[in-house]
């Protein structure tokens, strides 16, 4: 039988529930009575008896047989009862005594003492949770430090909490001393005493984990970082000139060292001390077009102290320039290294085409595509009238990267084209109609005196009608 948990200062209930069956039949007996008698041998010592005695008379059971006994148990002790079960009535020879029926069991009744610390601002983080305790002959006392981390300049110390809270269960509270000790009272008869310390955390300290960039490709020429800070409202941004995080506002907490972790990828060595920075190589020769990876930063001194952020790495990234009539462009996207991989929140750039000797212009209507997942999800943006886009990859778009233009040509189809229609081109700029010709040598003139044209005359007409 488990045993019986008596709260401290309180009182465990006990409930006996049992059902009276016929001993051939095993069927419930519905006009049977039954009593109970026990007795609870005290543990620890009492001025009053050593012994608690349990009596609860004949009663008669439900009409299913069934019985239910309750017993009150205060002190920790060995409970030992029986249940007597019989008959209601019963013919038996005057004077001879009437057989009952039994059923023993015995059971441990502890008393346990649970408490925890309670503080103003911090929260506890270890032992986690309660400290439970079986009071037990000769415990006197129970007592310890509560210790917090606590900010002492850029520095994280643990020391002795004053006035912190121990809040007994059923017990009341009480404060811990300058020295941030407590002690609690069992029995001043005892002579032992139980030693438990506790550490708190401030409840505003709070680990960040990132990754820069949070978008990474997973390419050999690319290499992101990742890492993690410790501080109170903190604040971080990626600073532009060198791609690593720095502290915006807030305060970060110095001399911490973190177990960094990350389920795909390798992380390399350090390149920033404060906020920790570490090279990250994201996974190559992926089979679908991204996957998620999470990074995980423990304090290595405090395991509570811990967090993990997730981010992408892509299987490729480049600009895709497409328009109808226009052989597609594929372009690598920009990466900058400074030290570490920085993809581009953003690109602006032009689009222009060349077409024979002659000068480069604009080519408006152009969709400029991020290709990323390579699905509709993609970013893409079509250039304007003068051939200029400015395409937002990442949110926020930044870094934005200005790009040169992007020259495109156009399909061969065209090419074929533009040789039979340039000659046409050529003679409708003359002035060339088709009913009539041109204006200085109509067309029907031309047709009726062809006999009498001079040989120059017909292989003029003849290339312009060609």
């Amino acid at each position: 039988m488990n045993p019986i948990r008596i709260p401290f200062k309180g009182t465990a209930t006990v409930m006996i529930k049992g059902v009276v069956l016929d001993a051939e039949t095993q069927e419930p007996v519905s006009n049977a009575i039954v009593r109970l008698t026990g007795t609870l041998r005290k543990l620890l010592p009492s001025t009053f008896s050593s012994t608690v005695n349990y009596n609860e008379d004949w009663r008669a059971v439900g009409r299913n047989g069934q019985f239910v006994f309750i017993l009150l148990v205060e002190e920790p002790g060995e409970l030992e009862a029986t249940v007597e079960a019989r008959y209601a009535e019963v013919l038996t020879t005057p004077g001879a005594p009437i057989e009952t029926a039994q059923k023993a069991f015995s059971a441990l009744a502890i008393t346990t003492i649970r408490y925890h610390v309670e503080a103003e601002g911090y929260r506890q983080i270890d032992p986690e949770g309660d400290v439970e305790i079986e009071l037990r002959k000769g415990l006197k006392e129970l007592s310890g430090t509560v210790l917090a981390w606590q900010i002492e300049g850029s520095e994280l110390r643990l020391k002795p909490l004053r006035n912190a809270n121990v809040v007994i269960e059923n017990g009341g509270t009480i404060r811990t001393n300058s020295e941030g000790r407590y002690a609690l009272t069992v029995d001043s008869r005892g002579t032992e005493t139980e030693t438990h310390d506790f550490k708190l955390l401030p409840e505003d300290l709070r680990v960040q984990v990132y990754a820069i960039p949070e978008s990474m490709l997973g390419r050999t020429d690319f290499n992101g970082a990742v890492g993690a800070a410790l501080g109170k409202d903190l604040q971080l941004r990626v600073n532009p000139r060198t791609n690593l995080p720095q502290v915006e506002t807030g305060t970060i907490v110095s001399g911490r060292r973190f177990r960094i972790e990350v389920s795909e990828g390798n992380v390399g060595e350090q390149i920033q001390e404060l906020p920790l920075a570490l090279r990250y190589n994201p996974p190559q020769n992926l089979t679908q077009p991204f996957i998620q990876v999470e990074v995980t930063a423990t304090d290595e001194e405090i395991p509570q102290l811990s967090a993990t952020r997730r981010f992408r790495v892509y299987k490729n990234a480049f600009l895709r320039y497409s328009k109808i009539g226009f052989e597609d462009v594929n372009a690598p996207l920009p990466i900058e290294e400074s030290p570490v991989a920085q993809m581009p929140g953003a690109v602006r750039g032009g689009v222009i085409e060349r077409q024979l000797n002659q000068p480069s212009r604009p080519i408006g209507g152009v969709q400029v595509r991020a290709v990323i997942r390579d699905d509709d999800s993609d970013p893409r943006v079509y250039a304007t009238d003068l051939g200029t886009y400015d395409l937002a990859i990442l949110s926020p778009p930044e870094p934005a990267v200005e790009l040169n233009d992007q020259a495109m040509q156009f399909e061969q189809r065209i090419w074929d084209l533009l040789r039979v229609t340039t000659p046409m081109e050529e003679k409708f700029r003359l002035g060339f109609a088709p009913e009539t010709g041109f204006r200085d040598f109509p067309l029907t003139q031309y047709l009726r005196e062809w006999p009498q044209q001079t040989g120059e005359e017909k292989q003029k007409l003849q290339s312009l009608l060609s």
